[in-house]
């Protein structure tokens, strides 16, 4: 009955609700999506998992955002025990990495990190 009453009476209120919705997100301090190809991999040093992250500042892409990259077990190379990586996002926001197993079995977790220095705020996201 309500909804019907402010269309009736508030016909630009659904445009009003909208239009503050789109702002708040324009206001919305960074954040980082994770998504991954894989969610295991195999133990021994020669499997690995693509890892994608998109930041986003103010609701929008961050071209060239970097991203500090860690993890606790595993490498970001396949020649060497590399365990902190620094990464950029593309021009639509998006950064990758790979993750290689660990030699032994066991789980672990990454860790991205961006610092805004426009606005002084910063995020970490992470993914298991």
């Amino acid at each position: 009955m309500l909804a019907h009453t402010l269309d009736r009476h508030l016909p630009w209120f659904p445009a009003l609700v909208l239009a503050v919705l789109s702002a708040c997100d324009a206001l919305a301090g960074p954040k980082i999506t994770l998504t991954a190809d894989k969610t295991t991999i195999a133990a021994g040093g020669f499997d690995s998992a693509e890892i994608t992250a998109l930041v986003k500042v103010g609701g929008k892409p961050k071209a060239a955002a970097e991203l500090a990259v860690n993890t606790e077990a595993g490498s970001f190379s396949n020649t060497e025990d590399l365990k902190d990586k620094i990464i950029a996002t593309d021009g639509s926001g998006q950064a990758v990495v790979r993750l290689y197993s660990p030699a032994a079995q066991g789980q672990t977790q990454v860790s991205f990190s961006y610092d805004d220095d426009s606005t002084g705020e910063s995020v970490t996201q992470r993914i298991n």
